[in-house]
């Protein structure tokens, strides 16, 4: 066997050039770090800045909102570089978050006078979708409403993040009414951007929504599931029958559960009656959001219903029925008792899990 040697130059070589390639690249990341540093120490002197300047144009009663902006030289130099043009319209953004009233009128007016308009139009019209969801976001948390129909045709736009901005600008411009847009939305309304919007219509005051009638009808079925929830939210008891008809058997499992919540806290004389007709047909899953749901809303009446329900082949039916049972009747510690002592297997373990103060 011919053992294999290495010349030294070669092993010193080789020594040489990762030396340098980890020279180079500790050159590198200090040059990074060294430039990030003095990037964060400038914004944040030119935020000061802008900040005092600011605080000064809004405290000074002699300026009026429609008065000309006299622009400071240090402002004006910053205008040549996009990207600290672009960190002083944050700054104003951030600050009319911050104010309202007369104080956020000014700032509104620096926005227009400065030019920010035009930029953020531009944003609006670009074709990567970044650059347009900031624009939609910098013209409506600047409120102009002149760019709503703009605006308004992006609210059905298949990229999320500039659907999500474009339906939040409508309803910061038009409160419920703004609402509109789900009917003729096909694109999918996420959960998140579902919640976003109710909290963004808690700032407004309620007005009526004719038209939740075709939400609960609409062929997209999150803005039937979004539907469902603004009607729960604001108990609209007018579209009970609606939900009943449209919802509680609908094809999507998670609009035949938002339905049956709805429904639960909008509860009439029928609505235990139509629950326990619907769990039969319903799946595993809505089997025990039916069972959940009943607790709040049943009583002794139900007691044969849930004991029924107790003899499913399915465990977990079995401890949600269990739990309902003891919540809703009288007796229903007792009957489970005897339960878990006539079939040990699984009704003991499920009569022990219920013992616990947690069920009772």
């Amino acid at each position: 066997m011919v053992a294999f040697v290495i010349h030294p130059f070669y092993i010193w070589f080789s020594s040489l050039v990762l030396l340098s390639i980890s020279f180079i690249l500790l050159i590198s990341i200090y040059i990074y770090l060294y430039k990030k540093k003095k990037r964060f120490f400038a914004n944040t002197r030119l935020q000061e800045k802008i900040e005092g300047w600011i605080s000064n144009f809004i405290l000074d009663d002699t300026i009026k909102t429609d008065s000309s902006v006299t622009i400071p030289l240090f402002l004006v130099q910053q205008f040549k570089n996009h990207s600290k043009k672009q960190f002083i319209i944050n700054v104003l953004m951030e600050s009319k978050r911050q104010l309202m009233g007369f104080a956020a009128e000014k700032i509104i007016s620096i926005y227009e006078q400065l030019g920010f308009k035009e930029a953020s139009i531009k944003k609006l019209n670009s074709k990567l979708w970044y650059e347009k969801a900031k624009g939609i976001q910098e013209l409506y948390i600047m409120e102009q409403k002149d760019m709503l129909d703009d605006i308004y045709i992006l609210s059905n736009h298949p990229n999320q993040y500039i659907q999500h901005e474009a339906q939040t600008a409508v309803i910061r411009f038009k409160g419920f009414a703004g609402l509109d847009f789900l009917n003729t939305l096909t694109q999918p309304i996420s959960n998140w951007q579902q919640m976003n919007i109710m909290d963004q219509l808690k700032k407004f005051e309620f007005a009526p929504m004719p038209d939740l009638g075709n939400w609960l009808t609409s062929q997209n079925e999150t803005v039937v599931l979004f539907a469902l929830k603004l009607a729960l939210a604001y108990q609209q008891l007018q579209f009970c029958d609606s939900i009943v008809t449209h919802c509680l058997n609908h094809t999507n499992e998670m609009v035949r559960k938002q339905a049956v919540k709805t429904l639960t806290c909008m509860a009439n004389e029928n609505t235990i009656g139509l629950f326990i007709k619907q769990y039969k047909h319903e799946s595993t899953f809505n089997k025990v959001n039916i069972l959940q749901q009943l607790t709040t809303i049943s009583s002794n009446i139900q007691q044969s219903f849930f004991c029924e329900c107790l003899n499913d082949d399915d465990n977990l039916i079995k401890l949600e029925a269990a739990k309902a049972l003891v919540r809703c009747s009288s007796n229903g510690m007792s009957i489970l008792s005897q339960k878990a002592i006539s079939q040990p297997q699984p009704y003991l373990s499920i009569y022990s899990h219920i013992k616990s103060d947690r069920y009772l």
